[in-house]
């Protein structure tokens, strides 16, 4: 049996890092928000405001989606789900 207390060797790639992924979370839609309050309210500058925001979103999207767990098979002995 092996030991849950052992240092894992390998490198682990599960989730992105707690500072980038506040980041992401707070720190575009300030940006955006900002933006929005300083820049002029023409046409263009909304556009690529949101232009911006969804490509922040879909980034983060695809970064979750990116992650070792999902796209991985099972180990040969995978937990079974709770009954």
């Amino acid at each position: 049996m092996d030991d849950p207390l052992e240092p894992i060797d390998e490198p682990v790639r599960d989730a992105p890092a707690p500072f980038s992924m506040w980041l992401v979370m707070l720190g575009v839609p300030v940006l955006i928000v900002a933006a929005w309050l300083v820049l002029p309210q023409t046409p263009v500058v909304v556009g690529l405001l949101a232009l911006l925001a969804l490509t922040a979103v879909f980034v983060g999207v695809w970064r979750v989606l990116s992650l070792r767990r999902l796209h991985e098979p099972p180990g040969r002995h995978p937990v079974p789900p709770p009954s």
